[in-house]
């Protein structure tokens, strides 16, 4: 009788070490609440924001020819602009201005993106265009204007075959222009010059 009580003793241990390795700590896979998953496939903000960028074309362009202009007048009150370009820089796109008053000439970058102004210069003018010489010849009328899309469009039907990389909006013949690049399937690059009022294609 104690031989048959000590095994059934020795059968109920068993099964409590049996019941208790079985109810190991599974919190991790029972507890809905616990984000098991953390580590898998979350989004990559920088690639999302490196594939925005690499998307950006001047027909997309946050920052307007509009902005433009009034960044660089709230910059430099008191001037008038000689030049407007924009290009491309490692994939950015970057609009740069001059502007001049009767003493001194002026020059910054503007991103196209974010309207970040940088590499702001500041020089005097030669003695032959100070005194309001240059800023009279060169100063741009910038009352309808064309805009980039639309200059773009021009050029690009002009050449046919290609895709407006750069632009100078400038004084020339008389005329405000735009000096519009445009690079073919092969890289060749066209220049068409565009009057910056009419669209009128002048070469």
């Amino acid at each position: 009788m104690k031989k048959m009580m000590v095994w059934f003793s020795l059968m109920i241990g068993v099964f409590v070490l049996v019941g208790c390795g079985n109810g190991e700590d599974n919190t991790e896979s029972n507890n809905p609440g616990l984000d098991t998953t953390k580590d898998e496939a979350k989004p990559n903000d920088s690639a999302d924001e490196t594939v925005a960028k690499e998307e950006t074309t001047y027909k997309n362009l946050p920052i307007t020819l509009a902005d433009v202009i009034r960044i660089y007048d709230d910059t430099h009150p008191d001037t008038d602009i000689t030049s407007i370009s924009l290009d491309t820089s490692f994939g950015n796109f970057y609009y740069t201005v001059e502007g001049t008053d009767d003493d001194n000439e002026y020059e910054l970058d503007i991103d196209a993106t974010t309207g970040k102004v940088s590499n702001q210069e500041t020089d005097d003018l030669d003695s032959d265009e100070a005194g309001g010489v240059k800023r009279q010849a060169e100063a741009l009328d910038l009352e309808d204007i064309i805009g980039i899309e639309k200059v773009s469009e021009i050029a690009e039907k002009e050449v046919n075959d290609g895709l407006a990389t750069d632009w100078d909006l400038k004084q020339e013949r008389g005329k405000v222009v735009w000096e519009v690049t445009v690079e073919d399937s092969s890289d060749q690059e066209t220049e068409v010059l565009i009057d910056a009022k009419t669209g009128d294609v002048l070469a």
